[in-house]
């Protein structure tokens, strides 16, 4: 599976990639946030996974191609 994580930081890295056992998932990380701006980054994608302190509007996941 294809995952793009948004809002990361290298000590999200280090623990992702760390439990992503036999490279199971191709995670690609972004460092920006996700939102109007950046929804594009998410075509090709399986899942996309933010972070708690993101704020996700209507307008943003309706532009999320799925």
């Amino acid at each position: 599976m294809k995952v793009a994580f948004f809002s990361t930081h290298s000590y999200d890295r280090e623990y992702f990639d760390r439990f992503n056992d036999n490279e199971r998932h191709q995670i690609t990380y972004f460092e920006a946030p996700l939102n109007n701006n950046t929804t594009n980054l998410t075509n090709g994608f399986d899942a996309v996974c933010i972070f708690v302190n993101d704020k996700l509007h209507d307008e943003a996941i309706g532009k999320i191609n799925t």
